[in-house]
């Protein structure tokens, strides 16, 4: 019964349209603070060839040239582009969207009347509160994931050469990091993972 009623919830939840509106606005927001990123390195790609040339010359150095690529530039490093601005502050709008008024609307509609007597409360609300959850969870998330995974595809190497006389802080920190990485339970570090679908998930509950 309990998996029956969370395979209708969940697909009440992530097949309706409000999903759909959800998932486009985070996607064109995340796209649009994109764009920005994209065309300030193109404008500054002038910039830093011409610090390159310097460094070749021995005259200085700078380290940010090798690691000013496009995909180090992400939606949470700006905060000026109108993209950034409409992600976040509408951010909670976007996790409640999904699902976050289907308990309303099944109260009105005299659902619960028919569904709770048939399979219990706590199953009832266990299984909508998974489902509103992930769905909010994931209408905050899958745009970041799948806007990145664009640019990365489009550009997202390093260049190995340039990079090298700064790589040694960078491995003597990954050793440390490691060390300490093998030492964190796998479950703390698929917590830390799940922050963001976590705020978004409670976000969209809260609004049952």
């Amino acid at each position: 019964m309990m998996k029956n009623l969370l395979r209708t919830e969940l697909c009440k939840a992530f097949r309706n349209g409000y999903f759909l509106a959800s998932l486009a606005l985070g996607i064109l927001f995340v796209a649009l603070s994109a764009w920005y990123e994209i065309s300030l390195y193109y404008s500054d790609i002038g910039f830093l060839q011409q610090v390159r040339t310097v460094e070749e010359m021995g005259y200085v150095k700078y380290p940010l040239v090798p690691m000013s690529i496009l995909y180090n530039s992400w939606i949470g490093g700006e905060c000026v582009s109108v993209g950034y601005t409409l992600f976040f502050t509408l951010l909670p709008l976007l996790a409640v969207l999904p699902y976050g008024r289907s308990f309303s609307q099944e109260q009105k509609n005299g659902y619960l009347k028919v569904i709770i007597p048939r399979c219990g409360r706590t199953r009832y609300f266990a299984s909508k509160w998974v489902a509103t959850f992930l769905s909010g969870g994931v209408a905050v998330v899958l745009p970041l994931s799948l806007v990145s995974a664009g640019i990365y595809l489009y550009q997202g190497s390093v260049d190995l050469a340039a990079a090298w006389p700064y790589l040694l802080g960078g491995f003597a920190g990954g050793l440390l990091s490691g060390r300490v990485f093998t030492k964190v339970p796998v479950g703390w570090l698929r917590r830390g993972f799940g922050a963001l679908l976590f705020y978004g998930g409670v976000r969209a509950v809260l609004a049952l």
